[in-house]
């Protein structure tokens, strides 16, 4: 601001206001980002329950076709086994991106970070993995033992404030995010993982009482870095900067949703060719909480056979599914299994059939479809049948909103998981 002077001869004089924005604008940066991820999310979440739908079709008619018609040829046998592959990894991709939109296996409890970054670090300065984090990353490890030995750890000696989180999805998210930043660094180079306390920064809200209270994981490296473009897309689904084959670029989307359904937040800093920090910012606890049990996860090829019940003969069940060929599959399974099935396409006739027919033993009945939804169609017939068992079956939903204790099948699904299920309620 600029005064000139009057008739009394003042000089003139200018007044600079100076007001640093810094954290505004990183606040404002962090609200859109988090209002992408959560339109992502949706949209992701959407997708994956359609193809779910789709895989559960195909992977099924697969199936019932070498039980119906095994292939002679060699040629034709490997190209079945090839096609049920595909499809079962397809699963396995859904499931990822559900995990992004939605995380569903969380079992969460208290956590001290302290403790439990000293024991990934026990295992990693060893080249090893713990147990839970290879059975999750499975064949798919893509990590070289030596090179997990290089992680430097810098932890306090003082104890920390405990947070709510999945104890072993944490290990996992920092393991991969130490993979991410060897990988950034191919001629060799610095990984550090810290943990440290840390008051609540601008722009950060908890839903704790303890708000002002955080306890943050640092893993930082001194690779190629990333450029601002690259930043704002790093947690997009299938959004990678590794080469073909190395990466689906899922890994730091799921990161991405399992901290923020924590209550936490992820912070990126990085400069071109000077390395990169990300940051796991989580809430500390102020009360005591009881554990939260895992859900069951998805089955999307059994293991080993299973040892089921004999079938009984003469019991009915009943399948409602809106979408004919996930229907017609899960009726196929059922009735080469050797029992009697009735088909229902909505929840309205599913409940119109169970008025009719009180030989019904038990329901297997997709959770999301229009009109009713399962659940709703649960509670009805329920009222009218308390007995009769019933099996969700879902490709995506909130399964918080379904009644504690019962049984949910995830698509796709195989024979062998479908039958052990309904073979095991039915012998209840």
């Amino acid at each position: 601001m600029t005064v000139s002077g009057g008739a009394a001869g003042l000089k003139n004089y200018s007044i600079l206001i100076d007001r640093d924005v810094t954290d505004l604008l990183a606040m404002e940066q962090r609200l859109r980002q988090a209002e992408k991820m959560q339109a992502i999310g949706t949209l992701a979440g959407g997708i994956a329950h359609d193809f779910n739908n789709l895989l559960t079709a195909i992977l099924g008619s697969l199936e019932l076709v070498m039980d119906l018609e095994p292939p002679k040829e060699p040629g034709v046998a490997r190209l079945f086994h090839n096609a049920l592959e595909a499809a079962r990894r397809g699963g396995a991709l859904t499931q990822k991106l559900l995990d992004f939109s939605r995380p569903r296996h969380l079992a969460c409890q208290q956590v001290d970070l302290r403790k439990l970054m000293a024991s990934l670090q026990s295992f990693m300065s060893q080249g090893k993995v713990p147990d839970e984090i290879q059975a999750v990353l499975g064949a798919e490890g893509g990590y070289s033992s030596s090179r997990i030995s290089t992680v430097q750890f810098e932890l306090p000696d003082a104890p920390l404030p405990v947070v709510w989180t999945d104890a072993t999805q944490l290990e996992l998210a920092v393991f991969n995010l130490c993979v991410n930043a060897l990988d950034a660094q191919p001629e060799g180079g610095a990984t550090t993982v810290s943990v440290r306390q840390a008051a609540r920064p601008l722009g950060l809200v908890s839903t704790t009482h303890n708000g002002e209270a955080w306890v943050v994981v640092q893993v930082m490296d001194r690779g190629v870095g990333m450029t601002e473009e690259m930043q704002a897309r790093i947690f997009d689904p299938f959004f990678t900067t590794k080469g073909i084959g190395q990466g689906t670029g899922l890994g730091l989307s799921m990161i991405y949703g399992f901290i923020s359904h924590c209550g936490g937040e992820v912070r990126v800093e990085s400069v071109p060719g000077g390395g990169t920090s990300i940051e796991l910012w989580l809430p500390a606890m102020a009360e005591e909480r009881p554990a939260v049990p895992s859900l069951t996860p998805a089955r999307v090829q059994a293991a080993s056979p299973q040892k089921l019940p004999p079938v009984q003969q003469g019991e009915t069940i009943l399948v409602v599914d809106d979408e004919p060929g996930v229907r017609a599959v899960t009726a196929g399974f059922l009735r080469r299994a050797g029992y009697a099935v009735l088909e229902s396409a909505s929840g309205a006739e599913a409940l119109g059939v169970i008025a009719d027919k009180p030989d019904i033993a038990l329901v297997v009945m997709d959770v999301m479809m229009p009109g009713m939804n399962g659940d709703e169609v649960a509670r009805r017939l329920h009222t009218v049948r308390p007995e009769l068992p019933v099996l969700f079956v879902t490709g995506y939903a909130d399964l918080a909103s379904l009644p504690e204790g019962v049984t949910v099948l995830h698509k796709p699904y195989t024979r062998d998981a479908l039958l052990g299920d309904v073979r095991a309620m039915l012998a209840a």
